[in-house]
């Protein structure tokens, strides 16, 4: 059965890692943004990835031959139980491809989601279930939510997947 599993890629080795694993004929997919980069007085967008260090593959483990993923160009790891890959919660690529828009890129933040100032809570990661303040958006397009640890006011950035209004 066909599902979806995460691959951990080298550092910013994401699109040659993209490009052997589709040479072997594997259905390979990196979601993108736009970003706008700002150095020495110009301004260029370039793509990102929206998950920077990680791919997502669509295998049947039963059937295709997933070990020879790890030694590929590119790639660090086939992320895995300790004994088989893991497989992804059913509609969370649906999801993701959903908020893409027609060239397949995935849109913008809009600030109208989040308000400044507004109470959010962190859903994944190491941060997940603290809440925080939504500060507004970095140039990167990453959410920047300021964080009270430790008595400390820490800001810190996510993805916008990544947070939720309280």
């Amino acid at each position: 059965m066909l599902k979806w599993y995460v691959i951990n890629t080298k550092a910013n080795n994401e699109l040659l890692a993209i490009k052997k694993l589709k040479k072997e004929n594997y259905n390979v997919y990196c979601p993108m943004y736009l970003s706008v980069v700002r150095h020495a007085r110009k301004i260029r967008k370039i793509l990102k990835p929206f998950f920077p260090g990680y791919l997502f593959i669509r295998l049947d483990i039963e059937k295709d031959s997933w070990i020879s993923i790890n030694y590929m160009i590119g790639v660090k790891k086939l992320l895995d139980d300790g004994k088989f890959p893991t497989a992804l919660d059913h509609g969370i690529i649906d999801e993701i491809m959903s908020l893409q828009n027609n060239q397949g890129l995935i849109e913008n933040v809009e600030l109208d989601l989040f308000k400044i100032n507004q109470e959010v809570i962190v859903n994944d990661g190491p941060f997940r279930g603290l809440k925080g303040t939504f500060k507004g958006l970095s140039a990167g397009q990453r959410v920047e939510v300021l964080l009270n640890m430790l008595g400390r006011k820490l800001t810190v950035k996510f993805n916008s997947l990544q947070i939720s209004a309280i």
